[in-house]
């Protein structure tokens, strides 16, 4: 007898959620990137950035040029000594402008990565609230490569998302 109770206390629990609705639902987050205007700002800032970066490294390369050419024209007039002194500057001046560009590609790409981070963390929040608020049981991010299969009973919630983060 006991282990009957037992077994319909386990049980119980089970067709109440078979007789409740599960609702599943999805969305596309490239969708709100690319319509946020916190996005969109991040985008026009970060290519400024990059502007100003190509314009470093243009200077560089006509320095580099520069002194290439000099050394070219006044190559026949100058000794063993000053031609390889020439030419390890040039180098060196090659060497700066790899490092620099190496160096920005990196800073350009932590800056993006810092300054997206709170509007991902603003986009979760929202579908993790919008989620609570509909009684969602999943939210699967349909376009992250992690869904393998949406059925069609699956909710697409962005409508509601960008609803609540006030995009049009």
């Amino acid at each position: 007898m006991r282990s009957i109770l037992t077994l319909l206390a386990l049980l119980l629990p089970l067709a109440g959620m078979q007789a409740q609705q599960l609702k599943f639902g999805h969305f596309d987050s490239n969708t709100f990137m690319s319509n946020m205007p916190e996005v969109k700002q991040i985008q026009t800032e970060m290519e400024q950035r990059q502007s100003q970066v190509e314009t470093q490294i243009a200077t560089l390369r006509e320095e580099g040029q520069k002194k290439l050419d000099e050394l070219q024209q006044k190559q026949n007039s100058m000794s063993e000594e000053e031609k390889r002194v020439a030419f390890q500057e040039l180098q060196e001046l090659d060497q700066r402008v790899t490092t620099f560009v190496q160096t920005a590609q990196q800073e350009l790409q932590s800056q993006y990565q810092e300054k997206m981070l709170p509007i991902q963390q603003k986009l979760l929040r929202t579908v993790q609230e919008v989620g609570a608020e509909n009684g969602f049981i999943y939210i699967i991010e349909s376009e992250g490569g992690l869904a393998l299969h949406i059925s069609s009973e699956s909710i697409d919630i962005t409508p509601l998302v960008k609803a609540k983060l006030g995009i049009k």
